[in-house]
């Protein structure tokens, strides 16, 4: 009697466990129950022979179909994906710390997929090259409804401004400028706005409003209406500067439009590329290019670059510039001596700007260079025969890049139509700047160039169809470098828009000579 008891209580308990899991198991199995009831059971005992042993119970599962050997690539890739992330998910308390943060991108990238299925990913914007390669311009729409500037696009800067129509100095005439009374969703404050460049400066009041660029818009950016700039700071068609360098040199604090796209999953790839155009040494050129090349936010255009991008990394507390470390340098096969000096790649400075040590070594590999006159106030520049052909080149990430004679020899300056300016300047920067050179668009021309958000990093490529303009370095050395945080105060240097001056600069330089 206990026997059959015992036997009837595990056979109601097992029914009882299959009943509750039958409504989530239902669509993958079939379940035939084949038990001899309590009483049947009873009248075996009863009758003194052994009880029967229960039928097994037997379910068979049916076969899901898998992503594993789908047909179609992406698939099977996503299911890779997937297992290798919840291996992670399941074991976090154990990863070590690059698998830590290999999870915390899994996390990244599972809430991009969240938000990205409704936002735009990729957006493209055409370059206006003004001052034959001095800067590079795109457009973006500022208010309700949207007024349209051209701005420098800056990776040695931070922040976004344009020339209001409040602004009464002389590099606003003839310029398009913003109208705060004409926007609906403006949003101005009394906070001052202040900011140094190399080529000058700009003053007026942080406001905020609806921001487009490249497809993309943010509602209530914060950016600077400026009131007053330094000569020459800008020049026709540029009505401001787009920023694009990180948050920690944000004059006004606030985080760069771009920044706000990488980290909220507006973009499909976290990173920012740039082709520029060259335009220096075509006959016929003009001050204004409107065919200046092209920047695209969300990710690189690889139809404008040849094998892969060498991504160089940046260290997490190293996000202030676009910052890497310069490997080595060559000029007429002679190699420079460098102490991985970091650089500022820097998209809103034509020059390549390094230490007066450095560039008295750089000119003299070149027969006959010599110093350009103090007594002019453009100290800092070398001149030299126009009838040499240099060849120079920069070593970031184990790679050479080399630099064309045409982006190296500026043209000529001085009443002496036989010499010619160099690209390299002498630019002496203080023991607590974490850069000690600015790599400007002399050296850009010649590359295509990625500004990766995460893992953050810069990248540089071969251009299509200057596929020897690449190749192995001769030096191999860590990027070292040091973190840096802004100062609290009203104005920092930016290193950007040096070459906004480039123009006027030589154009004054010849009168003078």
């Amino acid at each position: 009697m206990h026997r059959s008891l015992s036997l009837s209580l595990s056979l109601s308990l097992h029914l009882l466990l299959l009943l509750l899991l039958l409504p989530s198991l239902a669509p993958a199995i079939v379940v035939p129950l084949s038990w001899p009831s309590p009483a049947a059971a009873n009248d075996n005992n009863a009758s003194g022979s052994p009880s029967p042993s229960p039928e097994p119970l037997r379910i068979p599962l049916t076969h899901l179909s898998l992503r594993q050997y789908h047909p179609d690539l992406e698939v099977r890739r996503a299911w890779l994906k997937d297992q290798a992330r919840g291996m992670r998910r399941k074991y976090a308390e154990h990863l070590d710390e690059r698998g830590k943060e290999l999870l915390r991108r899994d996390m990244e990238e599972i809430e991009l997929e969240k938000r990205g299925s409704s936002k735009r990913s990729i957006g493209t914007l055409s370059l206006i090259d003004i001052g034959v390669d001095a800067s590079y311009a795109g457009q973006v729409s500022v208010g309700t409804p949207g007024q349209s500037f051209n701005v420098i696009l800056d990776t040695g800067s931070a922040d976004l401004w344009v020339a209001d129509s409040q602004c009464a100095t002389s590099t606003c005439r003839n310029i398009p400028l913003f109208s705060t009374s004409s926007s609906s969703t403006f949003s101005g404050s009394i906070q001052s706005f202040s900011i140094t460049y190399g080529s000058g400066t700009a003053q007026g009041t942080v406001a905020k409003d609806t921001v487009t660029m490249a497809g993309f818009t943010i509602t209530g950016q914060t950016f600077a209406v400026v009131n007053a700039t330094s000569s020459n700071l800008i020049i026709n068609p540029v009505s401001g500067i787009m920023g694009l360098a990180w948050k920690t040199i944000a004059q006004t604090g606030a985080t760069p439009f771009w920044q706000i796209l990488a980290s909220d999953g507006a973009w499909s790839s976290q990173e920012m590329g740039f082709y520029l155009q060259r335009w220096r040494g075509v006959t016929g050129v003009t001050q204004v290019e409107t065919s200046g090349g092209e920047f695209t936010m969300g990710g690189v255009d690889s139809s404008k670059y040849t094998g892969d991008i060498n991504y160089i990394s940046i260290p997490s507390g190293n996000t202030d510039y676009w910052r890497i470390a310069v490997q080595g340098m060559t000029v007429q096969n002679n190699s420079i001596s460098l102490s991985s000096p970091q650089a500022a790649i820097d998209t809103g400075t034509t020059l390549i700007g390094v230490p007066s040590s450095v560039l008295q070594s750089i000119y003299a590999q070149i027969p006959n260079a010599e110093p350009m006159s103090a007594s002019t106030g453009y100290s800092g520049y070398y001149q030299y025969p126009c009838s040499t052909t240099v060849s120079s080149s920069l070593q970031f990430g184990g790679l050479s890049y080399s630099i064309s004679n045409a982006d190296f020899n500026l043209g000529s300056f001085t009443r002496d139509p036989s010499m010619c300016t160099g690209a390299f300047f002498q630019i002496d920067l203080d023991g607590s700047s974490p850069i000690q050179w600015v790599a400007g668009a002399s050296f850009l021309t010649n590359v295509y160039s990625a500004f990766r958000y995460n893992p953050t990093a810069v990248g540089f490529a071969a251009l299509t169809g200057n596929e020897s303009g690449v190749s192995n370095g001769t030096v191999s050395t860590s990027n070292g470098g040091s973190s840096f945080g802004k100062s609290s105060g009203s104005s920092t240097l930016a290193v950007g828009t040096w070459g906004v001056l480039v123009s006027a600069v030589m154009a004054a330089l010849a009168s003078l000579l």
